[in-house]
Parts: structure tokens; sequence; C-alpha cells
């Protein structure tokens, strides 16, 4: 298996706000050559939904995530502290026996997720005024 070093990724913005009805763009500086560009969303933390947001593209510097996407991922749910993450990445991979192994080299940066309307928390003090913070969930209401 095989894999080059990479250039740390640089995200032209680490805090992407989410909101219903609006796209998201991501800017960073693209890589030349095989490399791919991920990025991953969750934003409910402690409810019932598995759903977390995955997007793959060549990393030639901007994605656009479509407001209908942004949307479904809306509807999942939203609770405590939503995170993302963007990742450079190459990948080899071999067959072995019945599995299969991969060798992933990869550049990482964490992002703080905004979502309109949800404010997470940790204590009353993190909520507008007339709303308390309800701990199981981290999220004000």
């Amino acid at each position: 298996l095989s894999g080059r070093g990479l250039s740390p990724i640089v995200v032209s913005d680490t805090m992407w706000t989410i909101a219903e009805g609006q796209p998201l763009t991501v800017n960073w500086e693209p890589e030349e050559g095989e490399t791919k560009f991920y990025l991953t969303i969750n934003i409910d933390q402690h409810g019932t939904s598995p759903s977390t947001l995955v997007c793959e593209t060549d990393d030639d510097g901007s994605l656009e995530v479509p407001a209908s996407v942004i949307d479904e991922l809306l509807d999942s749910g939203t609770s405590g502290f939503p995170m993302g993450h963007a990742y450079r990445r190459t990948a080899d991979s071999q067959q072995a026996g019945e599995g299969c192994v991969e060798f992933q080299v990869f550049s990482h940066i964490g992002a703080a997720v905004e979502v309109s309307g949800h404010t997470p928390c940790t204590s009353d003090a993190d909520c507008p005024e007339g709303q308390t913070c309800n701990l199981m969930i981290q999220t004000c209401e």
C-alpha cells in the first residue's frame, strides 16, 4: 500500500452556520495531486438521530452543500454542541483474504457548527432569557 504526505488543510472559515433553506459553502486551500476533500457535520449530539452529513469532493478548494441537503439534516433533529470536520485525504487499499485493508493519509481540521435557532448549553446561564438548559440534550428550551 502507498500514501504520500499532504499539506496541512487550511479552511478559510472554521465557523459554519447552517440554516433552513440556505446552502453551506466551505472554501479551503486546494492541493495538487490525487487528494480528496471530505466534510462531515453532526448536529444531533444527544438525540435519537443517527444522521451525519458526509460529503466527498475533489480537492479543488470549494464545496457547496445544497440547501435541500442541509434541510434534510436539520429535519433529523438538533441537540447538544454541533460539530464539523474537514479532511484532505489519500487512500490505497488491498484485498486481504475475505476482507480489505485500507491505508489512509490525511490532514484534519475541526469546525464549530452553529445551527440557526438552536442554542447549545451546559447550564441555564448559556440560554437566552426565558429559556432553561435541558442538560440531558444540552439544548436551551
